[in-house]
């Protein structure tokens, strides 16, 4: 992290002028600040201290270095020549030892104002990894714009990179509060992928426990509460040091044996191991759902059950026992967590799901989910049969679309809340209800902070909304306003506004990737 932060503070003060000094230990670490104006300059130099620290050995390092844009403002630009005024440059920042030390040469004025000499920054040439560390540098240094500006960029550029390193990313930003964002997007990506997969993965075992803590707090994860609890127990022992633990011991590794999993291990544990891995686990304990874990499941945890605190065990046999949860009981295991809405779709996530399921009802994604959603028709794997999609689409009550637009991030498709949903007629194809909508989400955006658009049926052209026909696929209004064929072998479609308030894609054509149908129907209480 080291030369990124050193390229940073390059950035922000420059590299003319000379007077005053930071005066470093032998370990590179700045001890104070001769020629600092006052404690307000004085105090931006010790947030700084905190990354000057000792830099790489290796003199052939690659620093790497950022572009300031300096034409942003005709103020931005004056500011941002005084770097050149040398005999005005006041403080010298001296960080690292010889013959890697740099000098960074700045002016009181600007350190007590905490403010920078240009104003804008070009991540474009930058690697993500640098982008992370400028970004955790900038919330030491606390500059909150800079902060936003990287953390949004990274969101909408490097999204990719995001979900291969979402465990390195965690391990970083999940313990700084200014970085939630960027924390709360890979907490997401976690619960909308197979939360399975990502916990009984080795890389797991690399979660630092701050973010493990973060990610055991959210109600979104949807895996038996048994199979959590082992997985964590498998990250306690993998991350208490005194444990003996290796990765391709089987007796530990092999997650497919859910209720064995770890227990012969644990057999052969000392009580003095047992309490060192419940020092390891102390903040993970009170995060795991026991009441969750079925009586008969919980009774054959005899091993792990001692890694327990005495009152926790108590009150989970207690209520295993009577049914009852004891009033006294101190660790929040009461609360269930929520699988939210499951899907099974190559196309959309649990979020994007959530979004059109709520639209039915008119709430946002926050409102709970009334609704089951089940697939129906699957494009690629309907054989390009008509016959097949209204053998499976037809009279199941209402259903909606997701269609994959080729070559693009773009999702569109719409809702058919019609009990006979589809029909194979040639008599009064038109037919439809005021509840018929059209919609396109941008599936790229992660946070979904680009509105997706949602366009209702015209109430003059309600009767028009959905249009049947026995040899093509879906189709919406009669412009069409969304149709596609089913020939998996021409991919085609249309979008062309007539019938629905709004259009819902630039091009009245498209191509399309795969497309799905799903029934919706709403759960009944009890």
């Amino acid at each position: 992290m080291e030369a990124a932060v050193l390229s940073f503070l390059d950035s922000l003060i420059g590299s003319e002028g000379v007077k005053g000094a930071l005066i470093a230990d032998e370990h590179g670490l700045c001890l104070g600040a001769k020629g600092i104006a006052n404690s307000n300059s004085a105090g931006f130099i010790s947030s700084i201290a905190i990354y000057a620290k000792s830099l790489h050995d290796d003199p052939n390092v690659q620093v790497p270095t950022i572009k300031i844009e300096t034409d942003k403002s005709k103020l931005s630009k004056d500011i941002g020549k005084i770097i050149n005024l040398n005999d005005e440059c006041n403080v010298t920042l001296k960080i690292g030892l010889q013959p890697n030390q740099k000098e960074f040469k700045a002016h009181s004025l600007i350190l007590r104002a905490r403010y920078i000499y240009n104003g804008t920054i070009d991540l474009h040439d930058q690697e993500p990894s640098d982008m992370l560390d400028i970004l955790c540098a900038a919330d030491e240094l606390i500059i909150d714009e800079l902060i936003e500006y990287i953390q949004t960029y990274l969101i909408q550029n490097r999204q990719t990179w995001i979900i291969e390193n979402l465990i390195e990313i965690l391990n970083m930003v999940s313990s700084r509060p200014t970085l939630s964002t960027l924390t709360n997007l890979c907490l997401e990506e976690i619960t909308l992928l197979n939360p399975s997969t990502f916990f009984e993965s080795e890389s797991f075992l690399n979660m630092n426990e701050v973010a493990l803590v973060e990610l055991l707090k959210r109600d979104d994860i949807c895996m038996k509460e048994s199979k959590l609890w082992n997985c964590v127990l498998k990250w306690g022992i993998a991350n208490t040091p005194s444990l003996s633990y290796d990765l391709e011991d089987e007796v530990i590794s092999n997650t497919s044996r859910e209720q064995s999993c770890n227990d012969t291990y644990l057999c052969k544990l000392t009580s003095e191991d047992y309490q060192a891995l419940e020092r390891t686990l102390k903040n993970c304990i009170p995060l795991i759902r026991f009441l969750d874990i079925p009586s008969n499941e919980f009774n054959k945890m005899v091993s792990k059950s001692k890694i327990l605190p005495k009152k926790l065990l108590d009150d989970i046999n207690h209520y295993h026992l009577t049914g009852e949860v004891h009033s006294t009981q101190i660790y929040n295991i009461t609360s269930p967590r929520s699988c939210g809405l499951q899907i099974d779709s190559k196309i959309i996530n649990q979020k994007q799901a959530a979004i059109l399921v709520n639209w039915i009802d008119g709430h946002d994604i926050s409102y709970p989910i009334p609704y089951t959603i089940k697939l129906l028709f699957r494009a690629s794997e309907g054989n390009n049969d008509p016959k097949l999609f209204h053998e499976k689409c037809d009279n199941v009550g209402p259903t909606f679309i997701v269609i994959k637009i080729r070559d693009s991030n773009c999702l569109v498709g719409g809702y058919n809340p019609l009990n006979d949903s589809w029909k194979r007629s040639w008599f009064y194809p038109a037919r439809g209800q005021k509840e018929c909508f059209i919609f396109s989400i941008d599936s790229s955006d992660k946070i979904l902070d680009k509105s997706p658009k949602l366009s209702n049926v015209v109430p003059e052209h309600k009767k028009d909304a959905i249009f049947d026909h026995p040899w093509n696929g879906p189709c919406f209004g009669t412009g069409p306003d969304l149709w596609v064929n089913i020939d998996f072998n021409n991919p085609i479609g249309h979008a062309i506004r007539k019938s629905y308030q709004h259009s819902i894609m630039k091009s009245r054509d498209f191509r399309w990737e795969d497309w799905e149908v799903f029934s919706v129907k709403k759960n009944i209480p009890g």
